[in-house]
Formats: structure tokens, C-alpha cells, sequence
């Protein structure tokens, strides 16, 4: 097969140090995964040895920035573009911005201006939902840069935001007011996965993608019928690695009873479509 992962992080001294932040400010049982995702973590060579293994052709290391509770946050966008650029080209580089930054404009252009390739938010370092008015900054220099959003929407464990904060009405909300920002909803809004579903039904520039909860209770036939149907052209492929595996997960969802071309849609050419690329050039299998 030849897959697109919209989510995959490698084992950067940065990415590695957030992870040791994120289970020492946060711990507790349900954060267990974290354990095992610093165990199972690779730096940017042997990352791209497993993709090739796995049969993914593209990786997409999205960002994530808790500055306002860090002035020292150790996943640096600029370290993510220099584990893209040090991947020839196999790694796609998405950098964090969170709202309580000073000069969060400035933030966001800086970015960009990287390398990287689009920007990320998470609503739950504020306690709050993406339809929060502190991140319309975030969206009008999204806008103005020409770039999309990740928004991370998803019930994360021993973080201490309400679980509304990742309820799908927020992204309809956010749609609604800027129909013109490309949208990626990340984790998509488990355990509202229909909710979810049924925004992206909804407006035009939504796609959603479900890493690391692919398969937990109801998701999979969820998304499998959506993406046999209405949903074919807004669903995409990630995997969480390395809070997932990356092979196992890929042919796990692989194997999920799609349509042959949904399956190709969702693995490959929906991402493609959303990063710029043509499928017509990048040497695309049918799965």
C-alpha cells in the first residue's frame, strides 16, 4: 500500500522532552500511553526506515505549542522544521501556536516562514473550546498566510479541560465563521464521532481524521460508512505514531471493510489534496 500520515511525530530531543513535560504536568493512569510512546519513538533516520516498511510514502509532524503554561516549551517549531528538512523530503512539518503567546500573529508567520506547511492549536490549554475568540487570531493568520489548521479535538487524557472543549460544535462554529480556513479536525471529537461526522457533512472545508482512536467502542464502522459514502473526499489516514504503532495501525485500518476507493481516498489521496501535492505524480499504488 502507499498511505499518507497526517500524524506522525519523530523522536526529536524536543518532541521527547514534551512528552517527559506532558506525563510529568499531567499524570495519571489513563496517561499510561505516554509511557509507551517514548519507548517506542524513532529519530528521524530509522523513522523513515519504518515508513518505508509500512508502506507510507509521507508523514505529517504536527506541532504543538503550551507556551502560556511553559515560556520554555520544549517542542519548538523550529525544531520541527529541521527534523523536516533533515527527512528529504518524507516528513511535512505542522507548527503549534498557542493563543497566550505575546505576538501570536508574529508567532504564526515566523512559522511559516520555516518551512512549515500549516499550523496547529489545541482549545484544551485554555480550558476551552477552538471556537474560543483567543484563537481568531490564529485563524485570520491562517487565513492571510494561505495555510490550514489542525485543530486537535479529541477526550485526551489528564488533561484538565472539560470534555465540551472537544465537542464537535465547536469546529462548526469556527467553520461557520471563517468559511474560507482549510479545517483539520485531529482525533475527531471522540466520543462524538458522529457529531464529528456530521460537521464535516456540513461544511465544505472540514476534513477530520481519528488517529489514535480508531478503534476504540463504535468508531470504526462510524468511519467506515461515512467514508464508503457521503464523507469519501474529507476523511484522512494518521496514526498518533508514536502514541500508536505504525505499521500495526495502518493495516489494522487498512483492513477495515472500505471500498477499494474509499480506501485509497482516505490513505492517500485525500491528504494529497489537502497538502497540494498530485497524486498523479507521487508514484501512488492502489491499496
Amino acid at each position: 500500500m502507499n498511505a499518507i500520515d497526517f500524524r506522525l511525530r519523530a523522536a526529536t530531543p524536543a518532541f521527547l522532552a514534551h512528552l517527559k513535560w506532558r506525563t510529568d504536568k499531567h499524570a495519571q493512569k489513563a496517561s499510561s500511553h505516554v509511557t509507551a510512546a517514548i519507548a517506542r519513538a524513532l529519530p528521524v533516520p530509522d523513522l523513515i526506515e519504518a515508513m518505508d516498511e509500512a508502506g507510507i510514502s509521507l508523514g505529517v509532524f504536527t506541532g504543538r505549542d503550551w507556551f502560556g503554561d511553559d515560556a520554555d516549551w520544549p517542542l519548538t517549531n523550529e525544531s520541527i522544521a529541521q527534523a523536516a528538512a533533515q527527512s528529504n523530503g518524507r516528513l511535512v512539518g505542522y507548527g503549534g501556536v498557542d493563543p497566550r503567546r505575546p505576538d501570536v500573529a508574529g508567532h504564526c508567520r515566523h512559522s511559516i516562514g520555516l518551512g512549515l506547511r500549516g499550523l496547529c492549536i489545541d482549545g484544551f490549554v485554555l480550558t476551552t473550546g477552538p471556537h474560543d475568540p483567543a484563537f481568531f487570531p490564529v485563524y485570520e493568520a491562517c487565513l492571510d498566510l494561505d495555510v490550514p489548521i489542525v485543530i486537535t479535538v479529541g477526550a485526551l487524557p489528564g488533561v484538565p479541560a472539560p470534555m465540551s472543549a472537544s465537542h464537535p460544535h465547536n469546529i462548526d462554529a469556527v467553520a461557520r465563521r471563517y468559511p474560507d480556513l482549510r479545517i483539520l479536525a485531529s482525533h475527531a471529537g471522540w466520543p462524538y464521532t458522529s457529531e464529528m461526522l456530521g460537521v464535516a457533512f456540513r461544511h465544505d472545508n472540514v476534513w477530520i481524521e481519528n488517529s489514535f482512536y480508531h478503534f476504540a467502542p463504535g468508531v470504526s464502522a462510524l468511519m467506515v460508512e461515512a467514508a464508503n459514502g457521503w464523507l469519501a473526499d474529507r476523511i484522512m489516514y494518521a496514526s498518533a505514531f508514536p502514541s500508536a504503532p505504525l505499521r500495526e495501525t495502518l493495516e489494522t485500518f487498512a483492513a477495515l471493510p472500505f471500498t477499494d476507493e474509499a480506501r485509497r481516498k482516505v490513505l492517500y489521496d485525500n491528504a494529497a489534496d489537502f497538502l497540494g501535492l498530485s497524486t498523479a505524480t507521487q508514484g501512488r499504488t492502489n491499496t
